[in-house]
């Protein structure tokens, strides 16, 4: 059964949403904050916000149609975020989010440039991607030769472009831009459903592995948690 939310459907892995939502609650966004969804599928993140008292939203997808939440504070532009879109959008924002979107995109360094051209001095942009560090997914590339989530045939769940994080954040260094956190979300046994509908030798077989092999990974251990990764990003000249 596909997750919802209030009966939209959610693009994204169990709890993602609910950690992202948090990390803006957290993070102090004002409730008035110009703020810019990408990649936002049915619209059930955006109704996330709106339920929180965001009502000041453009939210955006390469399809309409799959647009299903209505809401007239929140103005919908069909885009293709593989394209010149902030030209199209011209304006800025005090939040940028983009969950589960950068990995099916064609160019990541491009879209980064795009967000920065979009976000006001102050503002913060808000992406989410596999975490392709995790455990889960060095034992996936250690059995099969790729990390997690892109395993399958790309046109099975649309992953084309693999996020690690030494590339990605040279990519925000190259558009002065910074990282102030990196937050991991879900985790292994949250999506226990998503592992078992392959069989339970392969959820058994994996969490063995988990287990014999995480004493072993002596350096970096802090990537080793979440299936995700939130990343909260700011113009790097910006001082709170």
């Amino acid at each position: 059964m596909k997750k919802k939310y209030k009966g939209l459907e959610i693009c994204a892995v169990k709890g993602l949403h609910e950690k992202v939502l948090k990390t803006i609650l957290k993070r102090n966004i004002k409730k008035e904050s110009k703020i810019l969804v990408l990649g936002s599928g049915t619209g059930s993140f955006d109704k996330r916000l709106a339920d929180s008292g965001f009502n000041n939203i453009i939210s955006s997808d390469i399809n309409q149609e799959n647009y299903t939440y209505s809401n007239e504070n929140i103005k919908f532009m069909p885009l293709d975020l593989n394209s010149d879109f902030s030209a199209k959008i011209n304006q800025d924002f005090d939040l940028i989010i983009a969950t589960e979107l950068i990995e099916h995109l064609s160019s990541p360094n491009k879209f980064i440039k795009e967000c920065k051209n979009l976000l006001n001095k102050k503002g913060v942009l808000i992406i989410s991607t596999p975490n392709l560090h995790n455990l889960q997914s060095r034992i996936n590339f250690l059995l099969f030769g790729y990390p997690s989530y892109f395993i399958t045939k790309p046109e099975k769940y649309g992953h084309i472009s693999p996020i690690f994080d030494n590339i990605f954040f040279y990519i925000l260094e190259k558009h002065n831009l910074k990282l102030e956190k990196r937050i991991p979300s879900s985790n292994y046994f949250k999506n226990f459903e998503f592992y078992t509908k392959k069989s339970y030798f392969y959820f058994l077989t994996q969490l063995f592995l988990n287990i014999f092999f995480f004493p072993l990974m002596l350096f970096n251990k802090k990537l080793l948690k979440g299936t995700n990764a939130i990343y909260l990003i700011s113009h790097a000249d910006y001082k709170k």
